[in-house]
This record gives C-alpha cells, sequence and structure tokens, in this order.
C-alpha cells in the first residue's frame, strides 16, 4: 500500500488518509482483521456488527479463521475464534457475503457500526460520495527500508456504475458469485489491493461490504449490496440486528 495523500484528478477528488490520524477516531474500532493461527498480518477485513456478530466477504473463508478485533499500530489486538460461519445463499447459488459469530463477546465500550432500516433501505445515488474502510496488510517500503505495520485506510470515494470489467466476470474462482446485487464506486488512485471484507459507509450506516478491489487501481471497488432486501433481511434474521 502506497503512502497516503490527497489526489486531484480531472473526475473527482480522492481524500485516503490513515484512519490513525485524520479520520474519526470512534469509527477504528468497528474494523477487524481476519487472519488465521500463526499469522498476525490478516489477509481480509471485516466489521463487528454487534457484540459478537462480524460481517465480512465469504471468499476470506479459511480453515481455522479468526478474527483480531480493537488492533492498530499502537497494540496488538485481541483474537477471537469463529463459533459459526453463516454464507447468504439464494436459489442462484452462494453470494460473497458471509457473517460470523465469535466465540467471546467484544468488549461493550468497542463501537459497532450501525446497519441501515430494512424498511427504508436505499443504496447512495451515482456521484453520491460515500467512505470506506479497509485494512492493508503489512509491506516492506524501500525509502524507509523497513516493513511497514498493517494500516487501516479511510477515504472518500463517489458512487458510479460497475463498468464492464470485474472479478467475478474474469475471474473463473470467483465466477460462482457472479449473480449477487453490487454497489461500485470509482477506485482511489493511491489505495490499492485493500482487504475484501471492508465496510461503505454512507450516512453513518453499512451500505457495502468490499468484494473486489483492483491491484492496479484501475476498475471499480466492488461492493455487495446491503441494501438489497434479501441481504438485509438475511442479516436480520440471522443477528437478530
Amino acid at each position: 500500500m502506497k503512502m497516503c495523500v490527497v489526489l486531484f484528478t480531472l473526475w473527482a477528488v480522492v481524500s485516503i488518509r490513515s484512519v490513525w490520524g485524520d479520520c474519526k477516531a470512534d469509527l477504528k474500532n468497528h474494523h477487524v482483521i481476519l487472519t488465521i493461527p500463526g499469522d498476525n498480518v490478516g489477509h481480509c477485513s471485516g466489521v463487528l456488527l454487534s457484540k459478537d456478530w462480524i460481517i465480512s466477504a465469504a471468499q476470506c473463508k479459511e480453515k481455522n479463521l479468526e478474527v483480531i478485533i480493537d488492533h492498530s499500530p499502537q497494540k496488538t489486538g485481541d483474537r477471537r475464534k469463529i463459533q459459526k460461519t453463516e454464507i447468504f445463499k439464494n436459489s442462484k447459488g452462494e453470494h460473497d457475503i458471509m457473517l460470523l459469530k465469535i466465540d467471546k463477546e467484544a468488549p461493550a465500550t468497542l463501537p459497532r457500526v450501525a446497519l441501515p432500516d430494512l424498511k427504508t433501505c436505499k443504496a447512495p445515488a451515482n456521484q453520491a460520495a460515500v467512505q470506506f474502510f479497509a485494512w492493508t496488510g503489512a509491506s516492506f517500503n524501500f525509502t524507509l527500508n523497513r516493513v511497514v505495520p498493517e494500516k487501516l485506510q479511510c477515504g472518500s470515494v463517489k458512487v458510479a456504475d460497475c463498468g464492464s470489467s470485474s472479478r467475478y466476470k474474469d475471474d473463473e474462482e470467483m465466477k460462482v458469485y457472479g449473480h449477487q446485487s453490487l454497489l461500485c464506486t470509482k477506485h482511489p488512485s493511491d489505495a490499492c489491493d485493500l482487504f475484501s471484507g471492508a465496510a461503505l459507509v454512507s450516512a453513518g450506516k453499512l451500505h457495502g461490504v468490499l468484494v473486489n478491489s483492483d491491484i492496479y487501481c484501475e476498475n471499480s471497488l466492488e461492493f455487495i449490496n446491503i441494501c438489497d432486501g434479501e441481504y438485509r433481511k438475511w442479516i436480520l434474521d440471522t443477528t437478530r440486528l
């Protein structure tokens, strides 16, 4: 992941910042890391919905999956094992959205992300500005000559058409998810290859779960559209939220 900067382009102003500095401090604890035993870097993001439920992308499922909560560069977060895994499925097959129930409740002091109302939920309009929050893994910085720890990237992006290029069309392993309801945004130019499972937030509510970013920052960011009636009802029925 490149260092955080502010970019001005012909089509939008995209601001990418480290959550540890410029973003609202009370937002950072929503966002967890998905990993496996022995791995402190992780491979996916996740979002804390309640004291014991996390939402992420189904592609992140691994054997012996664990979750790291309340993590920051200043301290190592706490690990939780997964008690139950639920993946959305309908007549067309599985979708790239997953709910995880952790074996030990998160501290009451950690904030949870708010969900939109089932009856009034509506996806943000095209060109609307929304926020995203996504973990990136630790990487070696050649300028600093050292490993830079994992960090939570955040920024403002604009809702856009999904376009013709999609991982669900081009990637053989991902075609199984090609029938789902997506919400897309323009890709920030300085935040590539974000961890799947990250949050898209509009008006303080969770509206999307990241399922596809581009290592070249060229194609759209693709999110599961939480306001699709089937997804929101499934979340409610599963978690009682």
